[in-house]
C-alpha cells in the first residue's frame, strides 16, 4: 500500500525546498513505485488524476482526504487563556492561521492582506500559529506595515495545544497559493478540517 501526497520531483522543481540528485533515475523510481504498488491512497482527486494520466490503473487508486478527530477539535472549546497570554483584547476580532509556513501555505499573503484590513478595521488582531520557511517574509511584512501591536506570531506550539489556539480565533484562514506551473492544487490541508471542526468562520 503506497500513500502518495505528491511527486518529490515536482516539489523540488516548483517549491525549491529540497534537492533531488539524479532527476532521471528519481523519476523512474517514482514511476516504478506506482506501478508495483497493489493499492495507492492519495489525499485529493487531482493527485488521482495525475496518476491516471501517467497510465496507472485507476482501479488501484483511492482518494482519502485528510481529516481530524472531532472529539478533540470541537466548537465548545474556549480560547480565553490563549488570548490572555498574548494580551489580545476581548473586543478584538482575531484572524487566525495555523501551519508550517511552507511554500504553498500563503502565510505571507495573509500578512499582506492583514495590512489592508487594518486600514478599514480597528479592532482586529492577527494570530499566526507555527513557523517555517516563509516566516522571515511574514515578519518583514508585519514590520514594514507597522503591525506588531496588532499581530502575534506564536512560533511552533505542541500539537495538543493547537486546538486552544484555534479556539482563540474568530475567523480562520487558509490562504493557499496556486501552483507555480498552473497545475491544479493537489493538497488536502489538515488546517481546513481543523477549522471546520472548530465551527469557525473560514
Amino acid at each position: 500500500v503506497l500513500e502518495y501526497n505528491g511527486s518529490e520531483i515536482w516539489i523540488a522543481k516548483n517549491w525549491g525546498n529540497r534537492n533531488i540528485k539524479g532527476k532521471d533515475i528519481s523519476e523512474k523510481i517514482e514511476r516504478l513505485t506506482f506501478e508495483k504498488a497493489n493499492l495507492i491512497t492519495c489525499v485529493s482527486r487531482p493527485l488521482k488524476q495525475q496518476l491516471i494520466e501517467m497510465g496507472i490503473d485507476e482501479n488501484k487508486i483511492i482518494v482519502t482526504p485528510n481529516g481530524v478527530n472531532t472529539e478533540v477539535y470541537r466548537p465548545d472549546i474556549r480560547g480565553d487563556e490563549v488570548r490572555k497570554r498574548y494580551s489580545i483584547q476581548p473586543s478584538d476580532t482575531v484572524i487566525g492561521f495555523i501551519g508550517t509556513f511552507g511554500a504553498w501555505h500563503g502565510a505571507e499573503l495573509l500578512a499582506q492582506a492583514f495590512s489592508s484590513i487594518t486600514r478599514s478595521c480597528e479592532n482586529v488582531h492577527l494570530l499566526m500559529i507555527g513557523d517555517g520557511a516563509r516566516m522571515a517574509e511574514v515578519r518583514r511584512l508585519i514590520d514594514e506595515n507597522g503591525l506588531w501591536t496588532k499581530s502575534t506570531l506564536t512560533g511552533m506550539v505542541p500539537q495538543e495545544e493547537g486546538v486552544n489556539y484555534l479556539a482563540a480565533c474568530d475567523i480562520l484562514v487558509s490562504p493557499t497559493l496556486r501552483n507555480p506551473d498552473g497545475s491544479p492544487f493537489f493538497g488536502s490541508p489538515t488546517k481546513l478540517f481543523e477549522y471546520m471542526a472548530m465551527g469557525k468562520g473560514i
